[in-house]
């Protein structure tokens, strides 16, 4: 997919682009915009320049949708009775490279089934959100699978509202990401939520020891989701109890020299190769029936003529640490050759440099970062993730 235009992966000659916002599902413009036989496109409301900036598109104002009262007052149905649609998530990725995964009613629908199933064991009857609808994640956690269980959603759009709910709300699943969770426990961590029955995550990679945190002193369960805006859900893994990752039914695994390849009815078929398997670039091995995640394909340099996975790096380096958030970037020395370079945020000016280096003076050379520095926030793509290219940039620049 180039960047001068937007080529979806389908034959719908209907596209929309929303900027999709909480008013955009909770007041029923979404469906409004299907019964329209569109396909919407969920664009993140604060990433709005960014997407103009990549392609040439017109992203419509909600008030284009021309509802009426009774459109707006009339309350959304479920997906599965909709009938059929389709609908696509833009998206940044994990590597910043812009893209629109078009999904249809059918693959929506089967990951449904299996969240539903996966879920029944907790008896959920509110669900506290804290994450945008637009995200694949938020879309299927916070807004489909509630309708199909008919339970309420509580929102919040801050930290201060968030912590206020996990207080007084009846809500027993929180739908969160990982900073999200971490800044919560962080500036809040007198919270004793009485109803949380379980916390769901994903997005990202949850720090261990943070997931103990809160499951111990929150008297609750922390579940990771593992997938993408391509796959879906691919499975999860309870990081208090196993690091590896178990796949949900339905998902096929395989390994292809450490990389992961899945097929599953959640994968549009555009995206399968010829085998009928999604290459995902993830890095990992397969151990009684569990997939071990040790980080992306592409973020595995040579130091030295040796062998780094620099995601696995940086969850070891975050360990030796245990606050604040990090970043790992290589980047090349006039020499051309791969160097590591750390990034920790620091935004109270607290932390000291040589009891950081102290801390990491037992990684092997081959480890060790090149160039560390202290910074205000962490460099993040428009989704949240981290913006390791930006990272990489900066490191050239200091």
């Amino acid at each position: 997919m180039g960047n001068s235009k937007f080529e979806p992966h389908s034959n719908s000659d209907k596209f929309a682009f929303y900027s999709a916002d909480l008013k955009f599902f909770r007041e029923n413009y979404f469906q409004q915009s299907i019964i329209k036989s569109e396909t919407p496109i969920l664009v993140d409301p604060t990433a709005l320049a960014y997407w103009q900036n990549k392609f040439q598109i017109e992203l419509k104002d909600l008030s284009k949708l021309n509802l009426n009262k009774e459109d707006k007052n009339y309350n959304p149905r479920k997906l599965s009775e909709i009938g059929r649609f389709q609908c696509g998530f833009a998206t940044s990725g994990s590597t910043g490279d812009a893209k629109i995964i078009i999904k249809s009613e059918k693959e929506i629908l089967a990951e449904l089934d299996v969240l539903i199933s996966f879920v029944k064991k907790f008896k959920i009857h509110s669900v506290l959100n804290s994450i945008p609808l637009c995200h694949i994640y938020g879309f299927l956690w916070s807004y489909a699978l509630p309708m199909e269980l008919d339970v309420n959603v509580i929102d919040t759009s801050s930290l201060s509202q968030l912590r206020k709910e996990l207080l007084h709300s009846s809500a027993n699943l929180l739908v969160s990401v990982p900073s999200i969770l971490q800044s919560l426990y962080s500036v809040s961590s007198e919270i004793n939520p009485k109803n949380l029955e379980v916390i769901v995550s994903s997005g990202s990679r949850i720090q261990t020891e943070l997931a103990f945190s809160l499951e111990q002193n929150w008297n609750t369960r922390l579940i990771e989701i593992y997938g993408s805006t391509e796959t879906g859900g691919m499975g999860f893994r309870t990081p208090s109890f196993q690091d590896g990752i178990q796949f949900f039914p339905g998902v096929e695994p395989k390994l292809v020299e450490q990389e992961l390849y899945t097929k599953s009815p959640f994968i549009t078929k555009e995206l399968l190769g010829e085998d009928g398997f999604y290459a995902t670039r993830d890095i990992g091995e397969m151990e009684g029936g569990f997939f071990y995640y040790r980080g992306r394909k592409d973020r595995i340099i040579k130091v030295n003529g040796k062998r780094v996975h620099l995601d696995a790096l940086e969850q070891e380096i975050s360990s030796l640490l245990q606050e604040g958030e990090i970043l790992i970037s290589d980047f090349k020395s006039i020499e051309g050759e791969f160097k590591i370079g750390l990034l920790i945020s620091d935004p109270n000016k607290t932390k000291e440099l040589k009891s950081i280096q102290a801390k990491l003076s037992s990684l092997p050379s081959h480890f060790q970062p090149s160039k560390i520095y202290l910074v205000h926030e962490i460099p993040k793509l428009p989704n949240g993730k981290k913006d390791y290219q930006k990272a990489k940039n900066e490191f050239h620049t200091y």
